[in-house]
């Protein structure tokens, strides 16, 4: 019974691109007289927006109409020199991509929009492309990149105060940490967009991040709490009108009472699933819905029509060549064979069903080797154009040195002329770069000082006072037993004192030279005094790392981590009052990028280099003493957000 749940899957609330407008159809006359005008008008920025506009009508009624008029928007932008009409192509077109299945055209075009926006300086437009671009690879299916451009256009939006886009960017993360397992962040950030939705009043926004909580419960089997958000959203999205928020969630919450065999709620879903999906030719959840009547009346013993919907289903995954759903169907024709007692039959779908499982298998093997040849070929191409390169260079090097000849002896008199003020300012230059390392050589032995004197103190507490603990423990002992049993409530008091004195100390000793940082790293040591304090306190800190414990990591970078770590949530929990703490370490391309953010009274950042605290100056000596970036995000009764950056190489 069991192996039949995994035949359903939710399906994500995953929007699939931010785009600037986006204007449904109204009728085609309306169209249809819009580029009448368009044609006829002159050739300026206005006449680029309405090329957009006219794309966006198309979407709905002609895909194809809709990439030529994005195509003239994009080639009259580029003629006009009009760098956001250019931006606003991809932004739509890559929509368009997205919206007929074409993700490795759409992640191309947006990873050249994230360059064209840097380059022309354009940061509203870089933080949708980043966004537009971790779409694309969360259609892909390469999940760690997607939350790596999800959470830089993030942080744009975030510094923009954009509250729409950061609540949109939160519910996507909270669909994406759901999909790689790492249900805590996915909670957080689900939580986080229906936090922001609901003082925003985007409901669509909270409609989509409800159901995602949704799944995410569904996953850790907290089936009544995923029933209660899953009702939320269908509450909301029928509200809406939301049909394809509706699909999906028929589709969750029937596959929700199919794990909990409540079949008859699980028939009612599925069959409203598959009448929209019929009705808004949505293929994949058609095949989904079917299967799941499919098991409905394989449980309730009418065979017949369990198989009916089975091979209904197998036809459409087959067409569309869905192979994963295919290999999941043969085996629910296998089970309803073998209840049918058809066990030739069943045989043979077994059979069918190990077949499209290796089909599966081999198509992954291939795109990996696919992946790796095409790299291979790139690094070909570059190594032949570097090389012919080299040719022309050499050719050219005749004609060059005899224009270097000509010059060489105005430039020979022009450094002679130059080079008395170029030593001064080469001396003025040691003169800043002597104060700047003798700042740097202050700090080095500030933080070397503290650490050595944190390390003795250590010491001293674990080997000194914990040794006389320790002893007193052993004495009181010796004399408990010597003295009568009036007396042994008194003394069990003071042996409990005694221990909790010892734990305390060890507690204090840890934290000013923490050993699992020594022996396991930075992963482990972060894990433990997140742990602890999770285990001790009121407060709930989710801790999530990625790439860690495959990057090498030197002893001065780790520390200066974990003490940043260290003290950001201190400063939560006793200064800023916080209840909920995120921190998240990534390793990305050499770079390790630490994230706190809290929920707690939040500050002012206006202020906050004219009251800065001793705990904030530490952390920006740390920071600033091995190289790395600070970056603090806050408003008053906000919460707060740093983002730290400190290199590897």
């Amino acid at each position: 019974m069991k192996n039949l749940f995994c035949i359903l899957f939710p399906i994500l609330l995953v929007s699939l691109s931010i785009q600037s407008f986006k204007v449904k159809a109204q009728t085609n006359a309306f169209a249809d007289s819009l580029i009448l005008l368009t044609e006829k008008a002159p050739d300026d920025t206005s006449k680029v927006q309405n090329f957009i506009l006219i794309g966006q009508l198309m979407e709905g009624t002609d895909l194809e109409k809709a990439r030529i008029f994005y195509f003239k928007a994009k080639r009259l932008s580029e003629k006009l020199n009009y760098h956001r009409g250019v931006l606003q192509f991809y932004s739509n077109y890559t929509f368009l991509l997205n919206i007929t299945g074409v993700y490795d055209s759409s992640l191309y075009y947006n990873l050249t929009a994230v360059d064209y926006a840097q380059k022309h300086n354009d940061e509203l437009y870089l933080g949708k492309s980043l966004v537009n671009t971790g779409t694309s690879y969360r259609n892909l299916g390469d999940f760690v990149k997607a939350i790596e451009y999800y959470q830089k256009g993030l942080k744009i939006f975030e510094k923009r105060e954009d509250k729409v886009i950061e609540a949109q960017i939160s519910s996507f993360l909270g669909a994406l940490y759901n999909d790689i397992s790492r249900y805590d962040t996915a909670i957080y950030y689900s939580q986080k967009a229906i936090r922001i939705a609901e003082e925003i009043g985007y409901v669509q926004i909270r409609a989509e991040a409800y159901g995602n909580l949704g799944n995410t419960l569904v996953n850790l089997d907290q089936f009544d709490k995923a029933e209660f958000y899953f009702l939320k959203s269908l509450e909301l999205a029928t509200e809406l009108n939301h049909i394809q928020l509706l699909a999906a969630l028929y589709l969750n919450i029937g596959n929700l009472y199919l794990q909990q065999e409540k079949f008859e709620e699980q028939y009612t879903y599925m069959l409203q699933a598959l009448e929209l999906a019929q009705e808004l030719n949505l293929q994949e959840n058609q095949v989904i819905a079917l299967k799941g009547l499919g098991i409905y009346y394989l449980f309730t013993k009418s065979f017949d029509e369990a198989e009916k919907n089975a091979l209904q289903a197998l036809e459409i995954a087959e067409a569309n060549q869905y192979l994963v759903e295919i290999a999941y169907i043969y085996n629910l024709l296998a089970d309803i064979s073998y209840a049918k007692n058809d066990i030739s039959q069943a045989l043979k779908y077994d059979k069918l069903a190990e077949e499209s499982n290796d089909r599966v298998m081999n198509d992954i093997i291939q795109n990996s080797i696919s992946d790796a040849r095409e790299k291979y070929e790139t690094a070909k191409k570059d190594h032949e154009i570097m090389t012919k390169s080299l040719t022309l260079e050499k050719r050219n090097n005749t004609i060059v040195w005899l224009g270097v000849s000509t010059f060489a002896l105005i430039i020979f008199v022009i450094f002679i002329i130059n080079n008395f003020r170029q030593k001064r300012r080469i001396h003025a230059q040691e003169l800043k770069q002597l104060e700047t390392e003798k700042q740097l050589s202050a700090t080095e032995m500030l933080i070397e000082g503290e650490e050595k004197e944190r390390k003795r103190l250590a010491k001293d507490l674990h080997d000194g006072l914990g040794g006389m603990l320790s002893g007193i423990k052993f004495s009181v002992n010796n004399l408990k037993d010597k003295i009568g049993t009036n007396q042994t409530q008194d003394f069990d008091r003071c042996i409990g004192m005694i221990d909790d004195s010892i734990k305390e100390m060890r507690h204090v000793a840890h934290s000013l030279m923490p050993e699992v940082l020594e022996k396991f790293g930075l992963d482990s040591a972060l894990k433990n005094f997140c742990s602890d304090i999770n285990s001790d306190a009121k407060e709930s800190i989710v801790y999530q790392s990625f790439g860690l414990k495959e990057a090498k990591i030197d002893h001065q970078t780790s520390l200066t981590a974990y003490r940043v770590v260290q003290e950001l949530i201190n400063n939560a929990i006793k200064h800023a009052e916080a209840q909920n703490i995120m921190t998240q370490i990534t390793v990305v391309d050499n770079s390790l990028n630490i994230t706190v953010e809290d929920d707690g009274k939040g500050i002012d950042t206006t202020e906050l280099h004219n009251k800065k605290g001793i705990g904030i100056s530490n952390i920006e000596n740390r920071v600033q003493f091995i190289g790395g970036t600070l970056d603090i995000q806050s408003e008053p009764a906000q919460g707060t957000s740093f983002y730290i950056e400190l290199n590897l190489k």
